[in-house]
């Protein structure tokens, strides 16, 4: 279940999120990054910035470690299950999630 914008506590939805990942086969390498972006609007490495932009010829290419990119599948399954919407899907998307994330309440 994705959780909403207005969830109050950021540490409280740090520890969601992080078990919601355990539910998933992605690299724990990415988990940090992933989560620093949904609750902070802190861009991640290129790698996942190329998967929330929905761009997959730069999350291919930019794949580094190699086995991030088996990971993909997991990575969408994880977006769309767990992530607002508003976060992910397009380049305006994620550069909206920054922005809002780190704009002053």
């Amino acid at each position: 279940m994705a959780l909403r914008l207005d969830d109050p506590d950021p540490a409280d939805v740090y520890r969601v999120y992080r078990r919601a990942l355990a539910d998933y086969p992605i690299p724990e390498a990415l988990h940090d990054g992933l989560v620093r972006y949904l609750v902070d609007g802190i861009r991640p490495d290129p790698f996942l910035n190329a998967v929330l932009e929905n761009d997959l010829w730069a999350a291919v290419i930019g794949a580094t470690p190699a086995a991030n990119v088996l990971a993909l599948p997991a990575l969408v399954r994880f977006l769309a299950a767990e992530a607002p919407p508003e976060a992910w899907g397009s380049p305006e998307r994620v550069a909206f999630w920054c922005a809002a994330r780190r704009s002053p309440g």
